[in-house]
Protein backbone atom coordinates (compact mmCIF):
# COMPACT_ATOMS: atom_id res chain seq x y z
CA UNK A 1 0.00 0.00 0.00
CA UNK A 2 1.01 3.71 -0.88
CA UNK A 3 2.27 5.41 1.90
CA UNK A 4 1.29 8.63 3.67
CA UNK A 5 3.57 10.84 2.42
CA UNK A 6 2.69 10.33 -1.20
CA UNK A 7 -1.13 10.81 -0.40
CA UNK A 8 0.42 14.20 1.45
CA UNK A 9 2.67 15.18 -1.43
CA UNK A 10 -0.43 14.52 -3.83
CA UNK A 11 -2.68 16.53 -1.61
CA UNK A 12 -0.70 19.42 -1.73
CA UNK A 13 -0.35 19.97 -5.15
CA UNK A 14 -4.20 20.08 -5.57
CA UNK A 15 -5.86 23.77 -5.49
CA UNK A 16 -9.33 22.78 -5.75
CA UNK A 17 -12.32 20.02 -4.92
CA UNK A 18 -11.90 16.67 -6.26
CA UNK A 19 -12.13 12.74 -6.32
CA UNK A 20 -9.49 10.76 -7.35
CA UNK A 21 -9.70 7.18 -8.33
CA UNK A 22 -7.03 4.57 -7.86
CA UNK A 23 -5.89 0.62 -7.29
CA UNK A 24 -3.44 -0.24 -4.92
CA UNK A 25 -3.95 -4.06 -5.47
CA UNK A 26 -5.69 -6.15 -7.05
CA UNK A 27 -8.62 -6.84 -5.31
CA UNK A 28 -9.85 -3.37 -4.01
CA UNK A 29 -9.78 0.75 -5.20
CA UNK A 30 -10.10 3.26 -2.87
CA UNK A 31 -11.81 6.26 -3.59
CA UNK A 32 -10.42 9.43 -1.71
CA UNK A 33 -12.26 12.53 -1.92
CA UNK A 34 -10.38 15.61 -0.98
CA UNK A 35 -11.68 19.11 -0.55
CA UNK A 36 -9.06 22.00 -0.02
CA UNK A 37 -10.42 24.98 2.20
CA UNK A 38 -8.33 28.03 2.70
CA UNK A 39 -8.35 26.88 6.93
CA UNK A 40 -7.42 23.20 6.36
CA UNK A 41 -6.65 20.02 4.39
CA UNK A 42 -8.19 17.02 4.47
CA UNK A 43 -8.90 13.88 2.69
CA UNK A 44 -11.41 10.95 3.57
CA UNK A 45 -11.23 7.53 2.16
CA UNK A 46 -14.64 5.72 1.10
CA UNK A 47 -15.81 2.38 0.69
CA UNK A 48 -13.32 -0.80 -0.63
CA UNK A 49 -14.85 -1.35 -4.01
CA UNK A 50 -14.74 -5.26 -4.88
CA UNK A 51 -13.72 -6.21 -8.39
CA UNK A 52 -16.87 -6.44 -9.88
CA UNK A 53 -17.75 -3.01 -8.57
CA UNK A 54 -14.89 -1.07 -10.05
CA UNK A 55 -15.87 -3.01 -13.21
CA UNK A 56 -19.10 -1.66 -13.14
CA UNK A 57 -18.07 1.73 -12.36
CA UNK A 58 -15.72 1.13 -15.52
CA UNK A 59 -18.23 0.76 -17.68
CA UNK A 60 -19.81 4.18 -16.69
CA UNK A 61 -16.92 5.47 -16.80
CA UNK A 62 -16.44 4.86 -20.84
CA UNK A 63 -20.12 5.54 -21.15
CA UNK A 64 -18.73 9.05 -19.66
CA UNK A 65 -15.96 9.33 -22.22
CA UNK A 66 -18.29 8.17 -25.14
CA UNK A 67 -20.57 11.06 -24.78
CA UNK A 68 -18.26 13.51 -23.47
CA UNK A 69 -19.64 13.94 -19.96
CA UNK A 70 -18.05 15.70 -17.47
CA UNK A 71 -20.35 13.47 -14.72
CA UNK A 72 -22.46 11.08 -13.44
CA UNK A 73 -25.03 13.28 -13.27
CA UNK A 74 -25.46 14.53 -16.90
CA UNK A 75 -25.04 11.53 -18.15
CA UNK A 76 -28.05 10.20 -15.82
CA UNK A 77 -29.89 12.94 -16.59
CA UNK A 78 -29.47 12.44 -20.51
CA UNK A 79 -30.51 8.84 -20.23
CA UNK A 80 -33.59 9.89 -18.05
CA UNK A 81 -32.00 8.03 -14.71
CA UNK A 82 -32.94 8.30 -11.55
CA UNK A 83 -29.81 9.91 -9.36
CA UNK A 84 -29.16 6.88 -7.42
CA UNK A 85 -28.97 4.47 -10.96
CA UNK A 86 -24.70 4.77 -10.67
CA UNK A 87 -24.52 3.66 -6.69
CA UNK A 88 -27.38 1.08 -7.02
CA UNK A 89 -25.32 -0.64 -9.68
CA UNK A 90 -22.02 0.08 -8.83
CA UNK A 91 -22.94 -1.71 -5.20
CA UNK A 92 -24.93 -4.74 -6.21
CA UNK A 93 -21.71 -5.36 -8.80
CA UNK A 94 -24.70 -5.37 -11.41
CA UNK A 95 -24.07 -4.88 -15.02
CA UNK A 96 -26.59 -1.94 -16.11
CA UNK A 97 -27.51 -3.89 -19.50
CA UNK A 98 -30.67 -1.76 -20.52
CA UNK A 99 -27.99 0.98 -20.72
CA UNK A 100 -25.13 -0.64 -22.34
CA UNK A 101 -27.28 -2.21 -24.98
CA UNK A 102 -28.61 1.38 -25.58
CA UNK A 103 -25.60 2.92 -25.96
CA UNK A 104 -24.17 0.11 -28.03
CA UNK A 105 -26.61 0.80 -30.47
CA UNK A 106 -26.94 4.56 -30.58
CA UNK A 107 -22.56 4.82 -31.12
CA UNK A 108 -22.14 2.09 -32.73
CA UNK A 109 -19.71 0.21 -30.15
CA UNK A 110 -19.21 -3.13 -28.93
CA UNK A 111 -20.56 -4.41 -26.06
CA UNK A 112 -17.25 -6.56 -25.52
CA UNK A 113 -15.86 -2.58 -25.17
CA UNK A 114 -18.73 -1.17 -22.77
CA UNK A 115 -18.69 -4.34 -20.47
CA UNK A 116 -14.91 -5.42 -20.52
CA UNK A 117 -12.67 -2.73 -22.12
CA UNK A 118 -12.44 -4.71 -25.08
CA UNK A 119 -11.60 -3.28 -28.42
CA UNK A 120 -12.76 -5.45 -31.45
CA UNK A 121 -11.84 -3.43 -34.58
CA UNK A 122 -14.78 -4.79 -36.75
CA UNK A 123 -14.59 -6.28 -39.95
CA UNK A 124 -16.42 -4.63 -42.32
CA UNK A 125 -19.61 -6.30 -43.91
CA UNK A 126 -18.44 -9.01 -45.70
CA UNK A 127 -21.10 -8.65 -48.51
CA UNK A 128 -20.08 -5.18 -49.46
CA UNK A 129 -16.77 -6.19 -49.98
CA UNK A 130 -18.15 -9.26 -52.32
CA UNK A 131 -20.12 -7.31 -54.35
CA UNK A 132 -16.91 -4.97 -55.09
CA UNK A 133 -14.77 -7.29 -55.69
CA UNK A 134 -17.43 -8.93 -58.24
CA UNK A 135 -17.60 -5.47 -60.08
CA UNK A 136 -14.05 -4.92 -60.25
CA UNK A 137 -13.35 -8.70 -61.72
CA UNK A 138 -16.58 -7.89 -64.45
CA UNK A 139 -15.18 -4.97 -65.54
CA UNK A 140 -11.56 -6.41 -66.09
CA UNK A 141 -13.61 -9.17 -68.36
CA UNK A 142 -15.69 -6.54 -70.38
CA UNK A 143 -12.15 -4.77 -70.70
CA UNK A 144 -10.72 -8.45 -71.93
CA UNK A 145 -8.06 -8.60 -68.94
CA UNK A 146 -10.25 -11.89 -68.22
CA UNK A 147 -11.17 -13.79 -70.52
CA UNK A 148 -14.05 -16.43 -68.87
CA UNK A 149 -16.56 -16.27 -66.48
CA UNK A 150 -14.96 -19.55 -64.86
CA UNK A 151 -11.76 -17.22 -63.97
CA UNK A 152 -13.84 -14.12 -62.32
CA UNK A 153 -15.39 -16.85 -59.98
CA UNK A 154 -11.93 -18.43 -59.52
CA UNK A 155 -10.08 -15.41 -58.68
CA UNK A 156 -13.58 -13.70 -56.87
CA UNK A 157 -13.52 -16.63 -54.40
CA UNK A 158 -10.13 -16.47 -53.66
CA UNK A 159 -10.27 -12.78 -52.55
CA UNK A 160 -12.67 -13.28 -50.46
CA UNK A 161 -11.46 -16.22 -49.13
CA UNK A 162 -8.91 -13.89 -47.90
CA UNK A 163 -10.55 -11.42 -46.81
CA UNK A 164 -12.44 -13.69 -44.60
CA UNK A 165 -9.23 -15.28 -43.24
CA UNK A 166 -8.36 -11.77 -41.76
CA UNK A 167 -8.93 -11.90 -37.66
CA UNK A 168 -10.20 -8.78 -35.55
CA UNK A 169 -7.81 -6.95 -33.91
CA UNK A 170 -8.25 -6.99 -30.15
CA UNK A 171 -7.25 -4.22 -27.80
CA UNK A 172 -7.33 -4.55 -24.06
CA UNK A 173 -8.14 -1.34 -22.48
CA UNK A 174 -5.68 0.11 -20.09
CA UNK A 175 -6.50 0.60 -16.20
CA UNK A 176 -7.96 3.95 -15.77
CA UNK A 177 -7.02 5.83 -12.41
CA UNK A 178 -3.93 4.41 -10.83
CA UNK A 179 -2.26 7.18 -8.78
CA UNK A 180 1.23 5.74 -9.58
CA UNK A 181 0.40 6.62 -12.85
CA UNK A 182 -0.82 10.47 -11.19
CA UNK A 183 2.08 11.20 -9.20
CA UNK A 184 4.91 9.68 -11.87
CA UNK A 185 3.71 12.09 -13.89
CA UNK A 186 3.57 14.36 -11.76
CA UNK A 187 7.14 14.27 -10.50
CA UNK A 188 8.45 13.53 -14.06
Amino acid sequence: MLGLKVFKLYLSSLRCSRTLSFRYSTLSVVKISTKLDKMSRWFVLRKDLTEEQYSIHLIFERIRSLYGFSSNKKMLDHFELSESFCSQNIGRGAIPWKLVDTVSQDKGVSLDYLVRGIKVTPLVDFEKYELAVRKGLFRAKILNIIKTDKEVNTIAEMVLTSIGDIKPEIEKEPESGSILNLVAKNSA
